[in-house]
Order: structure tokens, then C-alpha cells, then sequence
């Protein structure tokens, strides 16, 4: 099947098996002014060859049958390609579109390459001349999502220090000793916390993303922190998880005045995101970690084994006290104290009786 837009020139051909291929007309850009979104109009190969970030994002194989293979490089691009660096095609390329530094940046980190001598100066100017903080929020959130999802971040967020980008995307950010232990403890505990409980990155309900967000934004107040998301135009639940990373400290003495019980835990984990738990996890100091790596390892050799309908099957009518109930034999089963489906049952039932008792002694309000 094929899918057209022949306002934008491009179509999706849609195979038997599911895949997608995307088909473009060749293509020139012009942008009306720095930093603006390109306008495009039809062009020849060349042209469109041309309006691509770096030089080694600017060649193109021939898939026609007379010249299979064929390789069309006008920009120098299997050279850069072989000496490892990133090259700008004119000398207006990031004035045009300052996101390319980013994305200059990503290819440095992510392939070891490095930017030649004339690009890098190019890059700096552009961040003097203040491009960067003329593009849109969401257009910076895209790129840094991009940037912080790799491997390699903390060199990255150096990277951009380096260049003079990373104060554009807020004044008092500074790539100094206490961001990098932040970023080289999510590092280091990050794949420890997901294996402990049990998922990988991006699964779970995690993105990585956002808690080196949170690492980048530790040293900032609550209110620059939420000034900030909303100018990056994040999600609110994005918003909300990052903020939730910000103040972990919060979680952590909560943790720390319960004596790290099992029920500080729970009420830590069920409170916060998955990502709050994984900051939390991650910057919280040992004990901090011993007490959720304990937490963990009795939620899987200690499970609950009722739900709601058993709760139902006691004439208990659907409402908020349920989740009550279930927390806190959950926490019982936690601390060894129910460790069958009937002792589950038998205490479920007593705090049953005490949620029905103290809805009649309220006049039926609960």
C-alpha cells in the first residue's frame, strides 16, 4: 500500500510484511530567518544533499537498477566519514539551525568522532551570537531527549559545557563536581535497580531520559525546575516525575526516620513513579539502597495473594478502603507475617470488620 502527501512530496509504502519505507522528492530547504523552521521546495539531488546537518549525513546510494550501488558523494562525506569527524556543509549551517550543535554533539559522543577545527569554531560562534537560546523549548526538549537517552550523557552535558550551550538552556546550569557524581552514580546503579526490579530500560515505566534530566537540574530551586519543564514544553507527567527526582531527599528521610522499614518502602514505591524510586535508589547513599534492595527482594519472595474480589466475596461493598486493606496485608506478608493465602484472607477479614464498624459509627460515611 502506499500512503501519499503530495503536498510535502513524500510518501509510505507499506509492505506486505508491515514494514515502512519512506520515499521523499529531492528536496532544497531556505530558512527565513536564524533558527526558523526551513521552507522547502522541489529540487535536484544535489540540492537536497546539501541541506543536510554534517557532511556525512549527505551521501546517498542509488537503488535504480542501471546504477545500483552507485555512490553519490558531493561533500567530502566518505572522507569525513573515514577520518571520524563532523563537518558542517557552509558556514551558516548552525545560524540556520543551531539544533545541529546538539546533534553534533550526539555523533561525537555516540561514535567517538569530533568535530574539524572550522565546525567547532562555527559552533561556538553561534552560541555567542545567542542561536541556541532563540530556538522554541520543544525544539531543545527534543534534542536533549535525543542526547540524555544515550549512553555517554555525562560527556555529552561536558561536551556542551564546553561549547557554551549548556548555560543557554538555563543560566545557573554548570557541569561541575556534584552534577557529574550525580550522572556517574545513575551510571553506576542505574542497571542495578532495573535488573533488581526486574525491568530493562525504558520498560517499567521508566525512561532514562528523565532522570538525567533530574541529574542536570538537581542544583536548581523547586520553582526554576518548574519554570523550566514548562518552557521545554514537557509533558505534565514528565513535569511531575522529574520534580518527583528533584526532591528526593524528601523520600530518603522518610526512609531513614522509619528505621528503613519494609513499610517506608512500600509506601515510598507506591507513592512516587518509577523513575522517582530509581533516583531515589540512585543518589540515596548504601543505606538507602539496602533497605529498597530488602524491600524488593521479600516483594518478590513474599507476594500478595488476594485481590478486590475477595474483599468483594466478603460483603464488602466496592470503595476506597480497599486499597487500605491490600496495603497493609501486603505489608504484613512484607514483614513475615502472613505468609499463606488463608492467614492473608483471615487478616484481610479483621480489617474488613474494623472498616465496617467505623462506617456504622459514622452514620454510613466512610
Amino acid at each position: 500500500r502506499v500512503r501519499a502527501h503530495r503536498k510535502f512530496g513524500t510518501a509510505a509504502l507499506v509492505l506486505p510484511d508491515g514494514r515502512h519505507v519512506d520515499v521523499a522528492t529531492a528536496r532544497t530547504e531556505y530558512y527565513p530567518f536564524p533558527a526558523a523552521l526551513p521552507q522547502v521546495e522541489e529540487a535536484s539531488i544535489r540540492q537536497d544533499l546539501y541541506r543536510r546537518d554534517f557532511s556525512i549525513n549527505s551521501m546517498a546510494i542509488s537503488l535504480n537498477p542501471d546504477t545500483y550501488g552507485e555512490l553519490l558523494d558531493f561533500f567530502g562525506g566518505r572522507r569525513d566519514l573515514e577520518r571520524m569527524q563532523v563537518r558542517v556543509l557552509h558556514n551558516l549551517s548552525f545560524v540556520e539551525d543551531p539544533t545541529r550543535i546538539f546533534r553534533a554533539v550526539r555523533l561525537e559522543v555516540r561514535y567517538g568522532f569530533r568535530m574539524e577545527p572550522q565546525t567547532e569554531a562555527l559552533a561556538r560562534r553561534a552560541v555567542e551570537m545567542e542561536f541556541v537560546g532563540e530556538l522554541s523549548g520543544s525544539r531543545i526538549r527534543d534534542e536533549l531527549v535525543d542526547i540524555l537517552s544515550d549512553r555517554g550523557s555525562l560527556e555529552a552535558v561536558k561536551r556542551l559545557q564546553d561549547l557554551g550551550a549548556l548555560t543557554k538552556l538555563h543560566g545557573r546550569l554548570d557541569c561541575g563536581r556534584a552534577m557529574e557524581m550525580r550522572f556517574r552514580r545513575l551510571d553506576r546503579f542505574l542497571p542495578r535497580f532495573l535488573k533488581l526490579r526486574g525491568s530493562g530500560e525504558n520498560e517499567g515505566g521508566i525512561s532514562v531520559w528523565v532522570l538525567r534530566i533530574a541529574a542536570l537540574l538537581e542544583g536548581l530551586v523547586r520553582s526554576d525546575v518548574l519554570s523550566w519543564a514548562e518552557r521545554m514544553r514537557l509533558k505534565k507527567k514528565e513535569a511531575a516525575r522529574i520534580l518527583e527526582c528533584h526532591e528526593w531527599r524528601e523520600s530518603a528521610s522518610l526512609i531513614t526516620k522509619e528505621g528503613r522499614s519494609l513499610r517506608a518502602c512500600h509506601q515510598v514505591s507506591e507513592e512516587l513513579s518509577g523513575e522517582g524510586v530509581a533516583y531515589l535508589y540512585t543518589q540515596g547513599g548504601s543505606a538507602i539502597r539496602e533497605a529498597l534492595e530488602l524491600y524488593y527482594t521479600k516483594l518478590r519472595s513474599r507476594p500478595l495473594m488476594i485481590t478486590g474480589r475477595d474483599l468483594e466475596n466478603m460483603g464488602l461493598s466496592p470503595s476506597p478502603v480497599y486499597e487500605t486493606i491490600l496495603r497493609e496485608v501486603r505489608i504484613a506478608a512484607l514483614e513475615g507475617r502472613v505468609e499463606n493465602r488463608r492467614s492473608q484472607l483471615d487478616l484481610a477479614r479483621r480489617l474488613a470488620g474494623t472498616a465496617v464498624k467505623k462506617t456504622e459509627a459514622s452514620g454510613g460515611k466512610t
